[in-house]
């Protein structure tokens, strides 16, 4: 397989620290603290990368932002046929499925709403591409950080309130900034900041710092919040809570990285990330439509889990997962028609 020179690398090493990120996100690693009674210091460190992989799906939408916002394209040509393209790579998934199940109603089901809900929120983006083009070419600086302010706030305001099992119509309106359900917003505010990370790499790294501190506090407020919530909601608002704390980290990642003028100056590094980047889509599929994760996952438990606790066989799963995903895949787009739509 050709290794394409033109890739931007930082985007391509972005893209594989999102799979990674996916891949921690369905885990034992991810959810561990739900059943952690007694918590200790241990907990609360292991609890920070499972706030921070919810950052998966969110640095995944930055990169087509970053990618796709700034381009001027024709909406009945250009537009159509990534909507096609991504269209046809759902289809896909859909007909092996009904292959397997030989249930009609069953797949037009899994079509309509059984996929996974990236592949319904990133076909929303493409359909209105053209809309947020409109509202990038048009917004100054100063709108930029009243957006960048008002998602901020308002996250940490659901996150509270969410706590404190309080409904505030005001917040619930103001969608798509934000949303009741943290990643029904996703697809609209992520990749705006991805586009303007990219454009302005210059007033990330003048803020770079002032960003990671708010994400310490926004990681450290988010772990309050769900040790509060285990304690009076016995952990009903866990998955969200992670979710509205997406924010500030998934920032501070995608711009530390894209404004690397290079990733690595090993030469090896380099081809590695240029050969795993374009797998990660496929790579995206076998996860979220295939138990083969949670497989490997329980192979590796009746192996070692008398001997090791189940948050290291997590890591150690996710790594062979990476590694057998990426052969898989490999394999699969040395097929011409496979290769064109993942």
């Amino acid at each position: 397989m050709k290794i394409d020179i033109h890739r931007n690398s930082q985007l391509d090493f972005v893209r594989i620290v999102a799979i990674l990120l996916v891949f921690y996100n369905h885990y034992y690693c991810y959810d561990f603290f739900l059943n952690s009674s007694n918590p200790g210091i241990l907990h609360y460190i292991l609890l920070i990368p499972s706030i921070i992989c919810k950052c998966g799906p969110t640095l995944f939408f930055m990169i087509s932002g970053a990618l796709l916002l700034k381009r001027k394209e024709n909406y009945s040509s250009d537009v159509f046929r990534r909507v096609k393209k991504f269209s046809v790579a759902i289809f896909a998934i859909v007909f092996l499925k009904f292959c397997f199940n030989r249930s009609f109603s069953n797949a037009v089901s899994l079509l309509l709403n059984g996929l996974n809900w990236y592949f319904y929120a990133y076909l929303g983006f493409l359909l209105l591409l053209p809309v947020y083009r409109s509202i990038v070419a048009n917004l100054k600086k100063e709108d930029w950080r009243y957006i960048f302010l008002l998602v901020i706030i308002t996250n940490i305001l659901f996150s509270i309130f969410r706590v404190l099992n309080i409904d505030v119509a005001v917040l619930n309106n103001l969608q798509p900034i934000a949303s009741p359900w943290a990643s029904s917003a996703w697809q609209c505010i992520f990749p705006l900041m991805g586009y303007f990370i990219i454009e302005n790499k210059e007033l990330f790294i003048k803020y770079k710092k002032k960003i990671f501190s708010g994400c310490l506090l926004s990681i450290l407020l988010s772990m309050i919040l769900i040790r509060i919530d285990i304690k009076k909601n016995g952990g009903a608002n866990y998955e969200m809570l992670h979710q509205y704390c997406t924010i500030l980290p998934s920032i501070y990642i995608f711009g530390s990285i894209t404004t690397k003028e290079k990733i690595s100056e090993n030469i090896y590094l380099e081809k590695f990330i240029a050969i795993c980047a374009p797998l990660t889509f496929g790579m995206f599929i076998l996860e979220t439509q295939t138990n083969l994760g949670g497989i490997l996952f329980m192979t590796m438990y009746q192996l070692l889990g008398v001997k090791i606790n189940r948050i290291l066989i997590s890591w150690i799963a996710i790594i062979l997962k990476f590694i057998i995903f990426s052969i898989i895949v490999y394999l699969l787009r040395l097929i011409p028609l496979v290769r064109r739509y993942i």
